[in-house]
């Protein structure tokens, strides 16, 4: 088994953001249709709860193959906070 390398992190980041606020987004959706108690609306919620545990564990895989240089280039990367200079 082997881990991310930085460079795969900084490019599977942007796809796990982009994943989460499109559950956000279909939870919100499905909530103002079916309200917040109805069963989908949970299953979504409970989704984007482990997805962001996912990204949690992922998030800590990074700092584990980043060094200080890169994580001041590139920032949270999980969490959006990207800098590119």
């Amino acid at each position: 088994m082997t881990n991310f390398t930085h460079e795969q992190h900084l490019a599977f980041a942007p796809k796990m953001r982009k994943l989460h606020a499109e559950l956000l987004a279909w939870h919100a959706e499905v909530c103002s249709a079916f309200g917040k108690t109805h069963r989908a609306s949970d299953k979504l919620r409970r989704m984007s709860l482990l997805l962001v545990d996912i990204r949690n564990e992922l998030d800590n895989e990074y700092h584990a193959v980043t060094t200080h240089e890169q994580f001041v280039k590139h920032g949270h990367v999980y969490y959006g906070a990207e800098h590119v200079d």
